[in-house]
């Protein structure tokens, strides 16, 4: 019970066994009423036919770094973070929160990641294979997104969006347990004058800025984006104006607008392929698509980079760039039968996946002035 915060039925049968008035069962229920606690199923007992309860307010707090993650995953969404008017977490919301998200057949405990009464991993998906973990960090909650196994079925993009579902019924619910000691209704959730004025904290939404300007530096802050946000619209952040597409990591988050063949977005895949077969108009390149001054400092560090032209492509592709404009720039300084490859998707066989091509190029020093080029992937800093 201390270790996991699973309280199993022969367990609480003997501890209220001799309490006057009140039945083992009739305490589970109430503990579950109020949402302290959730029937749930896991492996930790083997003995058929007995219930097991989630109690995360029993469990110790966790006291390390809220962005700690293992080694070895393939895909990471950028951080999600709830926040709150009152520039705390409601008192007791973390609790009924996660304790709400047991119950979802969607979620599994997963104790091999540790559960803590502030941080808890669940198996999220259907099958339950992403890691999800939720972390109450001192003005905020946050959701880190997860995935280790490379050939997961459900796109990785599905599942971020089907949790921020989740997470929005499961608020809902906390809110509705908050409000009223009555079953919820439909309609209390519309009217919030039912709700005490001490619950009346307004939420919202935000992810964690991983633009190429701003990843590398140490003060974490959030995007701007607006309702309805897909992975094509542009967005900004709080620390810069400037508009740009959301980058791989925050794009996860948002719903993806399906396109023409013809200007489908570039994959990383892509862009490699187009810079090893760039040759010798590697500088006409630069000049059609306005960056000469970052070829000219990535060029001054060359002893640094494997492929100048593709970390060129790269930010330039997070700025914006297209595969229709691409296409026209190739036709234009002469490599026609590139062009038309990066049309048609015909490519020779692919010797890296993508991550192999993001990890050859993420582990970089970045030259002064160019941050923009070759951001370090999903690093993550939270200073609490």
């Amino acid at each position: 019970l201390r270790e996991k915060g699973i309280l199993i039925q022969p367990l609480y049968v003997a501890v209220w066994r001799e309490c006057k008035g009140i039945k083992p069962e009739e305490m589970i229920e109430l503990l579950v009423h109020f949402r302290l606690a959730a029937q749930v199923e896991t492996n930790e007992y083997y003995i058929t036919n007995v219930k097991q309860f989630f109690l995360p307010a029993v469990l110790s707090s966790y006291t390390g770094v809220p962005t700690f993650a293992s080694a070895g995953y393939c895909m990471r969404a950028t951080l999600l973070h709830m926040m709150f008017s009152t520039g705390y977490v409601t008192p007791g919301f973390f609790t009924r929160l996660v304790t709400i998200m047991a119950e979802s057949p969607l979620c599994h405990l997963h104790f091999a990641k540790g559960i803590f009464r502030n941080r808890v991993t669940f198996r999220f998906g259907y099958p339950p294979i992403d890691h999800v973990t939720i972390t109450e960090i001192h003005n905020a909650i946050q959701v880190d997104v997860i995935r280790y196994a490379p050939d997961a079925p459900e796109p990785f993009q599905k599942v971020c969006q089907n949790l921020q579902l989740t997470l929005e019924s499961s608020c809902w619910q906390v809110d509705q347990c908050f409000s009223s000691t009555e079953a919820p209704s439909r309609k209390a959730h519309h009217d919030s004058s039912t709700i005490p004025s001490i619950f009346k904290a307004v939420r919202k939404i935000k992810f964690v800025c991983q633009g190429p300007e701003c990843v590398s530096g140490s003060d974490t802050h959030h995007l701007i984006h607006i309702p309805g946000q897909t992975t094509d619209l542009p967005l900004c952040c709080e620390k810069s104006d400037k508009y740009r597409r959301p980058t791989e990591e925050e794009a996860y988050w948002f719903q993806a607008v399906e396109h023409s063949k013809k200007n489908r977005r570039l994959s990383q895949n892509e862009l490699f392929y187009v810079s090893q077969n760039i040759g010798d108009k590697l500088t006409g390149l630069a000049a059609s698509i306005e960056m000469t001054t970052q070829l000219q400092a990535l060029q001054q560090q060359y002893a640094k980079y494997n492929d100048v032209c593709f970390h060129l492509l790269y930010d330039w592709e997070r700025r914006g760039g297209e595969r229709e404009r691409l296409v026209e720039i190739l036709e234009t300084i002469g490599l026609q039968k590139l062009a038309e490859k990066v049309v048609q998707e015909e490519y020779a066989p692919k010797d890296k996946t993508e991550s192999e091509i993001q990890t050859t190029h993420s582990n970089h020093q970045i030259p002064s002035g160019l941050q923009s080029v070759d951001p370090p992937q999903n690093q993550y800093m939270y200073q609490t």
